[in-house]
């Protein structure tokens, strides 16, 4: 007798089971529309020609002496690569 109420609890278990997830997965969240990409931004076109360019040779530094020459950054900061 104990056999017949087991069987049928385990197969009300099971039933209630089968439609919580069938209710579970009709009531999740729907995905939310693809977004749209936004229009290409507007750039501005320039024509480059080649032109000789002169080089400036004027440092900004202090002489210290004959055989001593320190050259300071008008800026702070780590200089990271020399080119």
């Amino acid at each position: 007798m104990i056999a017949r109420w087991t069987g049928r609890a385990v197969a009300i278990a099971v039933i209630v089971a089968i439609v919580a997830a069938a209710v579970f997965w009709w009531n999740r969240p729907k995905p939310a529309p693809a977004a749209t990409a936004p229009p290409p931004a507007q750039v501005g076109v320039v024509e480059v020609k080649a032109a000789d360019v002169a080089l400036p040779l004027d440092f900004a530094g202090r002489d210290v002496g004959v055989r001593v020459d320190e050259i300071r950054a008008h800026v702070g900061g780590v200089q990271l690569k020399r080119e």
